[in-house]
Parts: C-alpha cells; structure tokens; sequence
C-alpha cells in the first residue's frame, strides 16, 4: 500500500510539474473543458421555448413621422396592440421569463412616404432569444399629416322658457385646430358644443367639451385625430324678460307740416311690443320703450320709415329681424267744386241730321284733391252724348265727359246722368 500511495502521488505531482511549466498544454486543457460543458448542456439539458400570445406591441418614434408631416390613418392600438412572441432558453432560466421581460415593438422611423406601408415587428427579451414573432409584421395606411381650422358652433337644449332671454353663446376659442390624416381632417366642418339649459336661470360660464361633426351633421370620431380635442369657454347671459308695449307718442314730428293740400290720417308702429330682459328689480320698472323720433315734415305720400328703440340702461331689447318701422298715412285734402250749368255738347251727328237737347246744360259736382280742384274751371269741363249711327228720332242717353287732368271719373256726378234726343232729317 505505502508503494502504491507513492506511485500515485508520484504521478501528480509529476502531471502538476507538467501544467505549471506547459503554457499551451493549459490553454488546450480550458478549451476542452468549454466543448465538453457545452456538449453536456446541449445534449444533456437542451434550451426550451415559451410562447407568449398577450404582448403589448408597442410603436415607436412617432414624431420621426410627424417630422415628416406623415401620420398613420386610424388609431394605432386599434390596428394592432398585441404580438405573439415565442422565447428559447435553458430549462434551469426559463420559468424566469415574463411578459415584463419581453418587448415588441415597430419601428415608424421606417416610414418615408405615404400609402400602404408594411412594417417589421420586432422584439427583445432580456432574458432567452425571440425566436418567433406572430404576426411578423403589420400593415399601416400612411397619409399626409395635415392641419384644418374650423369653427365653434353650439346646440342648446332644454331652454328655461318664454320667461327667461337666453343671448347668443361666446365662445373662448371661437376656433379650433384639426390635425391628423388628412382623410380625416378634411371630413371636419365644425366643433360642436352641446348645452343645456334645463332649470338654469342665471349667467353661464363653464367649460364643454366638444364633438367633431362633418358637412352632413354627422358626429366623427375624436380618437382618430392626433390630438385631444379642446374644450371651449362658454359664456351666456341668462335673464328674466317680459313684453314690453312700444310707445309711439311724440315719435313722429311733423304731423301738422306735411305738404300743403296733404294731411296724415294715420300713423303707428309694427312691431307693437318688444320682449325686454334685465335684472328683476330693474325689469319690474319698465312699462313701455320709447323710439327714436322721425321727421315727416313736408311729405306728401305715404312713408315707412325704420327706426331703433331708445335704450335703457341695464336692459336688452330684443328687436324682430325687421327691426322697427313707423308707418305713416297721408292722404290729399279733399274738396268738392259745384259748376252749376256746363253744356252737354252733341257728336257724330250724321250729315242731314238736326237735334236738339234737353236739358242743354247740367249741374257737375267733383269731389277729390283740393290741390286738382283749385284752378278747374267750368271750361275745362267737356260734356257731350254720343250720337254716332244714330238715325231721326227720339233717345234718352247718358250723358258723358271727357277725362280730366289727374282727376279720376269716379270722382265726378252729374245732377242729370241722361237727356232726352229729339233727331229730325233736315
């Protein structure tokens, strides 16, 4: 036994004095020790694979395309927001390996132009290899990133009543920026802010939200633009209102000096009330508004004329439209002139004819403007009967007159409307 322990130690030591003084015999005794580790674990202990199917896809470098005024058409979670990844790795690590460890991603910065883009998907694992991505890629509508502008506009709904003035909404902004695809943009015609008046009977200022509507009123989806929409400032005044009449009275100046030979027969105002809103103290004082006074003087027709009302302090006046009008009658002075024997002439007697009238003169009575009538004379007057195709004999026929100037037929009687026609052959 003490002759084997020596051999053996012998030999050590010997193997030992071999290594120390041998350097290439060291570097080949590690290099064989790796092959035979790494042929150990592969054959005796091989990596696995794990699959992972609920994978955020995440996208990156996003303002790399709005550098390049481009944008994906659409919401990107919705076009794809999860992967299937599958991780080899050995056994022993494997059961380490979470979805935290994973990450799978596109890489927009790809991108140059817009149109149907197939992108790589691509993924890391921190611990184990990816060695399988599903899908391995996916496909983006690219178009140009563009900016629009478009107005506010509002829907009031449930108003506090007949009681109350509601004004017009102020809108803080009045505009508003789009931005995104441009199939998208262009589809915006206007900002819409919904509000509701239920029960409110004070002043309103609040922020709302907005809803994007196209040409046709339809509502647009705010996820598919870039941004959030913003909410705008609205400001309403709400106050309690009544109907006030309009006074007329002392309006209209002039009356006694239109036109000489004219006088005004009439004259009021359309509309007759308004609706006046203010505080309630205040509101409670007013019986009547005023308007502004018009001058008639020396006018000779009739007039419509548009006027504003006189504003009171701590009111508003809701005026029609149409505004105020002051519509004022003005007629001629009428007069009557009697010309008490005007001669009835007789026409179209035929050759070898004589007659004879009775009565050779009548009474005429013309009532109309006085300013027609002042200097009409009984000359001026033209009576006569109409014996054309008439042959001898006895007729009763009316009695005619020739028009005269400005003064209209209707305006004219006689005493005798018919005379009696004696006609004999000569």
């Amino acid at each position: 036994m003490d002759k084997f322990s020596k051999g053996i130690k012998n030999f050590f030591k010997g193997f030992w004095h071999l290594l120390s003084n041998n350097l290439g015999l060291k570097i080949a005794s590690v290099l064989f020790a790796i092959i035979l580790w790494g042929f150990v674990m592969t054959e005796i202990n091989p990596p696995r694979e794990k699959d992972f199917n609920d994978i955020d896809l995440r996208f990156e470098n996003i303002n790399s395309l709005s550098e390049k005024e481009l944008t994906v058409k659409g919401s990107l979670d919705e076009i794809l927001n999860k992967v299937e990844i599958t991780i080899e790795a050995n056994p022993d690590y494997l059961y380490l390996v979470t979805e935290e460890n994973i990450k799978a991603y596109v890489d927009l910065s790809v991108i140059n132009k817009p149109g149907e883009q197939t992108v790589a998907i691509k993924a890391t694992s921190s611990i184990g290899t990816v060695v399988g991505i599903k899908p391995k890629t996916v496909t983006l509508n690219v178009e140009d990133y563009i900016t629009r502008v478009v107005p506010v506009t509002y829907e009031i709904k449930n108003t506090p009543g007949e009681d109350f003035y509601v004004s017009d909404p102020v809108f803080t902004p009045e505009f508003i920026e789009i931005k995104g695809a441009r199939s998208l943009v262009e589809q915006v015609a206007t900002g819409v802010c919904y509000i509701d008046l239920h029960e409110v009977t004070k002043d309103v200022k609040e922020s709302i939200p907005l809803v994007l509507r196209d040409e046709e009123g339809e509502i647009l989806e705010a996820k598919d633009y870039s941004e959030d929409l913003p909410s705008v400032i609205v400001d309403i005044k709400v106050m309690p209102q009544k109907e006030v009449p309009i006074s007329i009275e002392g309006a209209v100046i002039g009356l006694d000096s239109v036109a000489e030979g004219f006088i005004v027969t009439d004259y009021y105002v359309e509309p007759t009330t308004v609706l006046v809103a203010a505080e309630q103290s205040i509101l409670d004082t007013i019986l009547e508004v005023q308007i502004e006074g018009i001058d008639i003087s020396g006018a000779k027709t009739d007039l419509s004329i548009q006027t504003n009302v006189r504003q009171i302090e701590g009111t508003i006046i809701k005026l029609e439209p149409t505004g105020i009008k002051v519509n004022v009658e003005i007629n001629a002075l009428e007069s009557t002139q009697i010309f008490e024997s005007v001669e009835v002439e007789l026409l179209n007697l035929a050759d070898g004819l004589s007659a004879t009238v009775v009565p050779k003169s009548i009474k005429v009575i013309i009532t109309d403007e006085e300013l027609l009538l002042i200097e009409l004379k009984s000359s001026d007057i033209k009576l006569y009967i109409d014996l054309d195709g008439k042959k001898a004999g006895d007729y009763t026929l009316p009695i005619m007159i020739e028009p005269l100037n400005g003064i209209e037929t209707t305006s004219v009687t006689f005493n005798i409307e018919k005379a009696n026609i004696s006609i004999t052959e000569n």
